[in-house]
């Protein structure tokens, strides 16, 4: 696979989300911010933001496989 196949598998995983989970997602692993900061910003707990990202890589990973695309 390439970058850009990638890019636009990612993309279009993004548009699955809701707005919570795009910002959690994107504050996590685009600006490297810390869960606990993440969790203040979205009022919530630590846990529950771990929790949600457990999932939404959960649902990343399901989401490439059916796209073909190795992980």
């Amino acid at each position: 696979y390439d970058a850009k196949e990638l890019a636009e598998a990612i993309n279009g995983f993004m548009a699955t989300l809701s707005y919570t989970d795009k910002f959690i997602f994107t504050r996590r692993y685009w600006y490297s911010d810390p869960v606990k900061d993440i969790a203040k910003m979205a009022e919530s707990t630590p846990n529950s933001v771990t929790a949600r990202l457990f999932r939404i890589r959960e649902k990343l990973r399901r989401y490439l496989e059916k796209e073909g695309l190795p992980v």
